[in-house]
């Protein structure tokens, strides 16, 4: 049985275009792959750096609250009013990017706490008018804390004061 040239070369071409179209398909898929993990990354920054406006904000509030308390002086609080907002609405906006994940949003719980307890202990003007008033309202909380166990944090509830 021989196989005439023309048959030969239709066999020949029609294989070559099976194997082009197999590399096409994988280079497909791959890119697809590719693209997925380029989102996946690309979200995955966008969390961190949402987390570090976070973090950022709380310090702006911790230095102002730290350099008021200390000095007295309001210019200290300059930082602090605008950072206070912009941490509720990082928060938000974290939560929405982390809900796709239920171990992160469970750890999210735990990040709001804690961000709450390093601004709330005592915070001008909420709970205080004068620096000698604040530190004397975070003595209570940080001593309510201290009886209540190791690492515990105790926001001052005027409620504190009656007791």
């Amino acid at each position: 049985m021989k196989i005439s040239y023309r048959k030969r070369i239709a066999i020949s071409f029609a294989i070559a275009v099976l194997v082009m179209l197999s590399v096409g398909v994988s280079i497909y898929k791959s890119f697809r792959v590719m693209s997925t993990e380029k989102d996946r990354v690309d979200h995955t920054y966008a969390v961190i750096s949402k987390l570090e406006e976070v973090l950022s904000n709380v310090k702006d509030v911790q230095s102002s609250q730290r350099g008021y308390v200390i000095t007295g002086m309001e210019e200290y609080l300059v930082p602090y009013h605008p950072a206070l907002p912009k941490i509720g609405d990082a928060l938000v906006a974290f939560s929405n990017l982390i809900a796709d994940n239920p171990a992160q949003v469970k750890r999210f719980d735990e990040l709001g706490e804690r961000v709450k307890s390093r601004i709330d202990v005592a915070a001008f003007p909420e709970h205080a008018d004068a620096a000698d008033e604040l530190i004397q309202k975070a003595d209570q909380c940080l001593y309510k804390a201290k009886q209540s166990g190791r690492n515990q944090v105790v926001v001052y509830d005027p409620k504190m004061a009656k007791a």
